[in-house]
């Protein structure tokens, strides 16, 4: 008789048959996690892969940008002080700027500059047909007039590029122009660079990193098919890679904040040294012409007391002679605030100079004690302007403020320190707070000290007074 029932091997078979069903549809369910987690991965790489690129290469633009802004700035120099008073440059001002980017070497590297005015006129380009054209603003240019650095590839269809009919890309970076006294943004200065080298540059690191992205994915995916903990392993490995890029990028950040810092000292640094360009201006104008002025007056007394035309005449000359040596130091000092016929004289002839010149003057004795290294040694244009002015107002002041008498210059150069004295026996009975206490010994303590020198004033015990300077001639060169 046949059993039509299930049998235990049917059972067996059956329960196979289900396990094996059951595995399948654990190991679909286990390709299918493995897809998703694979399609997820590739999708997760994609976007890590645009975010670092786009990362790195914002990085590379902006630090490219900012070493072209540190160089366009000493390019541009020039037009500074043209700008802070209009919106327009000198034809002296363009000659400059154009001898600047006359260099082949720098002009096969930028090839273009244009420097605008804040309100989007151009007020100078080397192409000379834009000059006083104005066109539409780019974004770029206006975060330029906020003060920031932008940078960015050109556009051909803007209006300055369709005037000259550019068919190349270049890398355009502006930067803003400030005025050195206040800081007020009075330009922008953009300059074209070859973007090709740098195009390159920035291909081969997008394939580089879209490579090492690639590969880094391929082998995710090979772990996730393979054996999971090795995936795992190398996806933490990844992670520290984007972690490493990451850290790299904020060092390339934080190297330009660096130079933004130091560009920022820097000019703080051209500030304070206007502010002391300006107070040699003063000392300048007062140890010279305003001597001389003040001196022409007292000579004029001469004139209106004079009895005969003859001692007129003769006090006259005086005057005129004052006068023209005055017209003569004012045209000096504004040419350059030092005396040009003193500049490359040995110090012992400037001494002599300064000396003689006061005797003309004032029909006093003046004697010189030299010592040292001083006939022997090279000194620069602006201590040989502080010597002579410090004579002169010494001179000056002794002779007006404390009758002087028997007046003395020393000089001595030991070891590279120079040390001046103008010394008198002056007038016990003749008032000395105004020579202690004018503008004129404030203006030469400040340009000795400007020099890194020391300035001493103080009466002696014998009588009179004495004036004294002690400079480093090494450390003067450097200031």
């Amino acid at each position: 008789m046949t059993s039509t029932g299930p049998t235990a091997d049917d059972g067996g078979l059956t329960e196979h048959f289900t396990g094996s069903r059951e595995r399948a549809r654990h190991l679909s369910l286990s390709c299918r996690f493995l897809l998703a987690g694979g399609c997820l991965m590739v999708v997760a790489a994609f976007i890590a892969g645009i975010f670092v690129t786009d990362l790195v290469q914002r990085v590379a633009i902006e630090a490219k940008a900012a070493s072209t802004a540190l160089l366009m700035r000493s390019i541009v120099e020039p037009v500074t002080e043209d700008l802070t008073v209009a919106n327009a440059l000198s034809q002296e001002t363009v000659a400059r700027v154009d001898r600047r980017l006359a260099a082949p070497a720098l002009r096969e590297r930028f090839p273009y500059l244009e420097i605008w005015s804040v309100d989007g006129v151009v007020v100078y380009s080397t192409t000379k047909s834009l000059i006083g054209r104005k066109f539409p603003q780019s974004e770029s240019l206006r975060a330029a007039a906020k003060g920031e650095v932008a940078a960015g590839f050109s556009d051909l269809r803007a209006g300055e590029h369709t005037a000259r009919n550019f068919h190349i890309r270049y890398l355009e970076v502006y930067a803003p122009i400030r005025d050195d006294a206040s800081g007020r943004i009075i330009g922008i200065a953009e300059i074209h660079e070859h973007a090709t080298a740098l195009e390159e540059d920035l291909y081969a690191l997008r394939r580089n990193t879209w490579i090492i992205i690639a590969l880094v994915t391929l082998m995710i995916l090979l772990g996730l098919f393979g054996i999971v903990d090795r995936g795992s392993k190398l996806i933490d490995a990844q992670t520290e890679r984007l972690r490493q890029q990451v850290v790299d990028a904020e060092a390339s950040a934080s190297e330009i904040r660096r130079l933004q810092e130091r560009s920022q000292r820097a000019s703080l640094r051209l500030a304070e040294l206007n502010e002391n360009f300006l107070r040699r201006v003063g000392a300048d104008l007062h140890d010279g012409p305003a001597q001389l002025l003040g001196f022409a007056a007292v000579k004029m007394d001469d004139v209106r007391q004079a009895r005969t035309p003859a001692a007129r005449n003769k006090a006259i000359v005086v005057v005129e002679s004052a006068l023209e040596e005055a017209m003569r130091e004012i045209r000096t000092t504004a040419r350059g605030l030092i005396l040009p016929e003193i500049t490359d004289l040995p110090l012992t002839v400037v001494l002599q100079r300064a000396a003689d010149a006061h005797r003309a003057r004032t029909k006093t004795d003046v004697d010189i004690e030299v010592g040292g290294e001083l006939s022997t040694a090279a000194v620069p244009a602006a201590i040989s302007a502080c010597v002579f002015r410090f004579i002169q107002e010494g001179l000056q002041n002794a002779f007006r403020h404390a009758g002087a008498k028997c007046q003395k210059i020393a000089c001595e150069l030991n070891e590279g320190r120079l040390e001046l004295s103008v010394l008198d026996r002056g007038d016990a009975r003749a008032p000395t707070s105004e020579a202690s206490e004018g503008l004129g010994l404030h203006g030469l303590r400040q340009r000795v000290e400007s020099l890194g020198g020391s300035f001493i004033y103080r009466r002696r015990r014998c009588g009179g007074t004495r004036l004294q300077m002690s400079v480093d001639i090494e450390e003067a060169q450097q200031i």
